[in-house]
This record gives C-alpha cells, structure tokens and sequence, in this order.
C-alpha cells in the first residue's frame, strides 16, 4: 500500500444531509423564499439560543457587518458610537469589513496602526472604540465596541 492510499483528505466535505435537501426542495416549491415561516422559525430559535430577546436573518455577512455597524451607531440607542469614532478594521479584509465602517460615518484604523503605539490593551480601548475582526476567508465575524455605559 503506498502513502498516497494511506491518507485521504477530501477536498470538500458535505455540511447537510439528505432531511436538509428535502426540505431545501419543499422551500423552493412552495414559492415562499424569503420572510417566510422558516425564517422566523429561525430567527426565534437562535434568540433563544444566544439568550437575545430578537435575531434578524439577512442575506449575507455584507449585510450583517452593516446592520451591526448601523445598530452601534444608532443615536436611539443610549450607548453608541459617534461619528468619527475610530474602528480598527485589520489591514488585509473584505471590503465590506471596511465599507460599513465608513457608511456609518465611523473613522478606519488600521489594526496595526494602534498596536504600535500600544504597550498595554487599556490604550488602545481608549483610543479605538471598536473593533472588526473578521477571517480572512470570512469565517467567524466579531464585533466588539469598547465604549462603556
């Protein structure tokens, strides 16, 4: 047997099953593809599971890092970003880690910028309010804002 039968690493591997086909196919023949009672199935049940009163499915991360940045910079909210409030948003990203930040009217900061100023993590909360990390191939989202009560 050589070392190449040994070893077998797929280059993709399925996510889903064949219950979730099936119910992909129901979706699509019932007409309804979008707000419809899926949607809201899901949205209630990941409330619940991150222990938040609402969830709101969108279409994409693009429009989840700009909802998010429009959510912090709300002025109904009583704590919020402001404009010109400094983000740092890594050096290499998508453009729609960077572009909502700049909708939002929010300032971008290189994330390499501040940390060659830092010394310790309480600078650099003083100075940037908030922070996008995002995977290079966009896995796993995370935004924090620094800005206390």
């Amino acid at each position: 047997m050589s070392a190449s039968d040994k070893l077998h690493f797929p280059l993709v591997d399925s996510s889903y099953d064949n219950q979730e086909i099936v119910s992909c196919m129901a979706t699509l023949l019932s007409g309804q593809l979008t707000m419809g009672a899926k949607v809201r199935q899901f949205e209630d049940s990941f409330a619940k599971y991150c222990g938040a009163r609402y969830a709101v499915m969108v279409n994409s991360g693009s429009s989840a890092n700009l909802l998010a940045m429009s959510v912090m910079t709300n002025p109904l909210r009583g704590t919020h970003l402001r404009a010109g409030d400094k983000v740092a948003v890594p050096a290499v990203c998508w453009s729609t880690s960077l572009w909502p930040v700049l909708q939002t009217g929010l300032a971008q900061v290189g994330a390499s910028e501040p940390m060659k100023r830092v010394i310790t993590g309480t600078v650099i909360v003083a100075a940037v309010v908030a922070d996008v990390y995002r995977h290079r191939l966009g896995w796993r989202r995370f935004i924090r804002s620094g800005r206390s009560a």
